[in-house]
């Protein structure tokens, strides 16, 4: 329903343009933007130039600026700590339907205090694209709030944005990068970063009901904001409940800590929802799962939670689990569902811990079949770049072909992701 009201807004802006930006350059219509050449018309071949948070601020106030006409490029590094975004670039009813291409810069030093309830973060809702851009040090607080991250919602194309050193914290439905996603995410990233929810929440992604995830890794630090029960943690994505999507070439490095109980936590997605058919493919997670003293139903090193028709070919868990008495479905790959070893594929796990009540885990069906141990000669996490978490010199990766993946120093660690040119050519296969 979301992406459909996102189309229809856009038929509305191209037909009647009623919600464009004032005739004329940027600086008509946005306070301090003086004494810039070349400005741009807001056409895809001259954006609308930004090169102020005075700029980005009134962005965001001005929802006629939002339509599918209208283009903006990041001109440099801008420091958001002076000002206050009185609404988010895009609203659940309103999308941002033009391109915001960062150009490599960053939006840092941003704080934001939202009492609005779904659709929250720097972008609200997007249906159309986000592009080449970096956040850092965000504080994202809408404590009660669904669909919230740096991007609240997706229907559109976010591309080559990655966040660090920021902090999110919602209630349903909220990623390190995007809360609720509808659309491609493309060579994304988040690290040093603490994303804190209730139900529902991932390092990168929270909920997932359409599109593809490629290319995109999650180094985030996860924990529910309460100590009720809460369900579909993922290290990468919280929950998938769609049809023919893709999660490809992704992995997660993440931290998922909790005192009070939970159910369906993956190291790489929490759970598969609904009646979802959902293909997992080339993707790995090698971080942790820690709440020891803590009862945890459905829980994976690299999936919470399958369905008969999900399939995770390709892919491989080295996280670590330890989790308390009373927990149930625990297992290195997958924790519960699925359709036993056709449903892993060629999937395999890596020699880690896994403990429950202090005990190890015994092996279970979802990571029997087709398993290949790769010892790890010591484990430290979570794992980011040329750490000790590593794999025999030389040793292949069954399906980490070259293209999106590369090894660092020729081999011996596990594979991370390069983006550009090399990505693009890669993600796909």
């Amino acid at each position: 329903m979301r992406t459909l009201l996102v189309l229809a807004c856009s038929v509305l802006l191209l037909g009647l343009n009623s919600c464009m930006a004032p005739n004329g350059n940027f600086d008509s219509w946005v306070p301090g933007y003086t004494n810039y050449n070349d400005a741009g018309s807001g056409s895809s071949t001259d954006p609308f130039q930004i090169y102020t948070s005075a700029q980005m601020q009134s962005l965001a106030a001005h929802s006629e600026a939002w339509g599918a006409s209208y283009d903006y490029q990041l001109m440099n590094d801008i420091d958001m700590s002076e000002v206050q975004l009185s609404q988010p670039i895009g609203t659940a009813s309103n999308s941002f339907l033009g391109t915001f291409d960062g150009q490599g810069f960053t939006l840092k030093n941003l704080s934001i205090m939202s009492s609005m309830d779904q659709s929250v973060g720097v972008f609200g809702s997007v249906g159309g694209r986000v592009e080449n851009l970096n956040f850092d040090h965000v504080s994202l607080n809408a404590s009660t709030a669904t669909e919230l991250g740096l991007i609240g919602y997706n229907a559109g194309t976010i591309q080559n944005v990655h966040v660090t050193n920021s902090i999110i914290n919602g209630s349903n439905n909220v990623g390190g990068l995007v809360g609720y996603n509808a659309g491609s995410v493309l060579g994304c990233s988040v690290e040093t970063t603490q994303v804190t929810a209730l139900t529902n929440f991932g390092g990168l992604i929270g909920a997932m009901d359409g599109g593809s995830v490629q290319g995109s890794f999650s180094a985030a630090v996860l924990s529910p904001s309460t100590e009720a029960n809460s369900t579909y943690i993922g290290g990468l994505i919280g929950s998938v409940s769609c049809a023919g999507c893709s999660i490809q070439n992704d992995y997660s490095a993440a931290t998922i800590s909790f005192v009070g109980p939970a159910t369906s936590v993956g190291g790489l997605v929490g759970g598969m929802t609904g009646s979802s058919s959902v293909t997992v493919k080339t993707c790995y997670s090698a971080g942790h799962i820690s709440a020891p003293s803590a009862p945890v139903n459905s829980v994976g090193g690299l999936v919470g939670a399958l369905n008969s028709s999900d399939q995770i070919p390709n892919s491989f868990s080295a996280t670590s689990i330890n989790v308390g008495s009373g927990s149930s479905g625990v297992d290195y790959l997958v924790g519960s569902g699925g359709n036993g070893s056709s449903a892993v594929g060629s999937s395999y796990v890596s020699t880690v811990i896994c403990i429950i009540a202090g005990s190890s885990c015994s092996a279970g069906s979802n990571n029997t079949t087709n398993s290949v141990s790769y010892p790890l000669s010591s484990y430290e996490g979570p794992w980011i770049g040329n750490s000790a978490v590593s794999v025999p010199a030389g040793a292949t990766l069954p399906g980490f072909d070259a293209g999106p993946w590369v090894f660092p120093d020729g081999g011996g660690t596990l594979p991370q992701l390069q983006f550009g040119s090399a990505f693009l050519s890669g993600a796909s296969s």
